[in-house]
């Protein structure tokens, strides 16, 4: 360093001997090579013009055979862009737009966009029979001259301009998984360090500075593996190589275009903190999709002083994939309690027989003002068909305080704890969540432990026995202001050849 040092000196020296007049601007010159780059940034900030949903996208690519896509990563860059460079505000939901809805099918258009604008450079970047190639496509990535992809992306990011990129596979695996295929994200800066872009030394200090749709709201960081002649994400916060994420090279999209994106969906504010104005929906479809077309699923919530309110066809006519999960929003006439909210059904259209549809819901969690009112998971939570066309998920209250004992005794609660089994073994031990359930909005009335009594030990008949399971007496049971009713309109309901989920659903307060 000393001897370097001493060089440069000495070359200083000769100049300034030389070109007395030019001294200012000869100690500027040589004071730069001295010294090493910086990053250079744009105004694109993943946490602000990003989306916050991550790309966990499965698209009905042919819906005859059952063939999907996964990822809308494309899509996801472009239209991003698209508000940037608008001076849009960009959705601020944090879960995955469902089908059919204005951002999902506007992501997908740009989707298209972004693969048909660049057939070219995929089949470019993908055709490398027996790896003959991968040293060159490796170098395409640090070339910045006579065209390469650094050269063509330091221009961009310098006139300030965020540009997207694809990521050819790099294939393999690695710890035994399948490592990430192509890809495409924004780079959004970039530092050179000591590299010059000659592909000579310093080649490892290249850093380009990434939003990537399957990590939001974070700066990922693509470094170049000179031993494998690959590209990794270098993690920012812990320095640690995130390998699994690898790419063979990457080309600079230069067809990208601005297109008007939609207006985001506002989401409605509330001057009451505690009233609830819009439900999401997280609805998963298991191994039988749902169709679609005439076959459709609806809404009708609940409430404790206002009608029901009915959501027609929340998936808009269109299919959903299997093994796959749809997000609805849905929004109240009005803002209501949070505690209001009684129970939500979910119905279908289907007209059963041979070509009818069949339906697989595995899971089901609705959440409103960040409170999860309910979440249960099975395999499959329920099965619609043409003759079971309704599935009510009661709702379970949030709490803000922990709860350590029972409810207060009411008259209700009062006659069913340590009096009424739950089960077929003698238990009277209640649970507090499950009591609560029972009695809500009648804590002073007998009447829901008459009717869950009733049900569970007085022989009635559900259509295929007397053997109640005790989740489906409480559900029937739940708040009832007459016991007596609501059993006489299950019974009719079961005579007038009724499956016990709708003859719950029908009578249940």
């Amino acid at each position: 360093m000393f001897k370097m040092l001493s060089n440069y000196f000495h070359y200083l020296l000769q100049i300034l001997f030389f070109k007395k007049n030019s001294i200012l601007t000869i100690i500027f010159i040589t004071a730069s090579t001295l010294a090493f780059a910086t990053p250079k940034m744009t105004g694109f900030k993943p946490d602000l013009h990003g989306y916050r949903f991550v790309n966990s996208f499965r698209n009905d690519f042919i819906k005859e055979f059952d063939v999907t896509t996964g990822g809308l990563c494309g899509g996801m860059v472009y239209s991003a862009l698209d508000y940037y460079f608008k001076h849009k505000a960009i959705s601020q939901q944090n879960y995955r737009p469902a089908v059919q809805t204005p951002l999902h099918d506007y992501i997908y258009d740009r989707q298209v966009h972004s693969l048909a604008d660049n057939l070219d450079k995929w089949a470019e970047t993908g055709f490398n029979p027996f790896g003959w190639r991968n040293s060159e496509f490796f170098n395409w990535g640090l070339q910045g001259f006579n065209g390469g992809r650094i050269q063509e992306l330091r221009e961009a990011i310098d006139r300030g301009r965020p540009i997207p990129l694809g990521l050819q596979s790099y294939g393999g695996k690695e710890n035994n998984m399948d490592r990430t295929g192509n890809h495409q994200v924004l780079a959004i800066g970039y530092d050179m360090g000591r590299y010059k872009g000659d592909l000579k030394t310093n080649k490892e200090d290249l850093k380009i500075f990434i939003y990537d749709p399957n990590h939001p709201n974070i700066i990922r960081t693509l470094v170049p593996d000179i031993k494998t002649a690959s590209y990794y994400y270098r993690d920012n916060y812990t320095g640690t190589d995130t390998k699994f994420n690898r790419w063979r090279t990457y080309f600079v999209d230069k067809k990208y275009s601005v297109h008007t994106p939609p207006k985001t969906a506002s989401t409605i504010r509330n001057t009451n903190s505690k009233l609830v104005r819009e439900l999401i929906f997280e609805i998963t479809t298991g191994n039988d999709d749902l169709r679609g077309g005439n076959d459709n699923l609806n809404i009708i919530i609940y409430t404790k002083e206002n009608l029901p309110q009915t959501f027609k066809n929340i998936n808009r006519s269109k299919h959903w994939i299997g093994n796959y999960t749809q997000t609805v929003k849905v929004t109240l006439k009005k803002p209501i309690p949070v505690t209001d909210i009684l129970r939500v059904t979910l119905t279908t259209t289907f007209s059963g027989g041979m070509f009818g549809d069949n339906w697989n819901m595995n899971g089901l969690k609705i959440s409103a003002l960040g409170d999860q009112l309910y979440d249960e998971h099975e395999n499959p939570l329920f099965r619609f068909t043409g003759e079971r066309k309704a599935f009510t998920a009661h709702i379970v209250k949030p709490s803000t305080t922990v709860v350590t004992a029972h409810p207060p005794l009411g008259k209700c609660i009062a006659q069913v704890e340590n009096k009424i089994s739950w089960d077929y073994k003698g238990n009277k031990r209640w649970g507090a969540k499950n009591l609560s359930r029972l009695c809500r909005g009648e804590e002073g009335s007998i009447e829901p432990a008459s009717c869950f009594d009733k049900v569970m030990h007085g022989g009635i008949n559900w259509g295929g026995g007397t053997q109640w399971k005790w989740q489906n007496a409480i559900n029937l049971c739940e708040g009832v202001t007459n016991a007596n009713a609501t059993i006489r309109c299950f019974q009719g309901e079961i005579k007038r050849g009724k499956i016990w989920q709708n003859a719950i659903t029908t009578c249940e307060k």
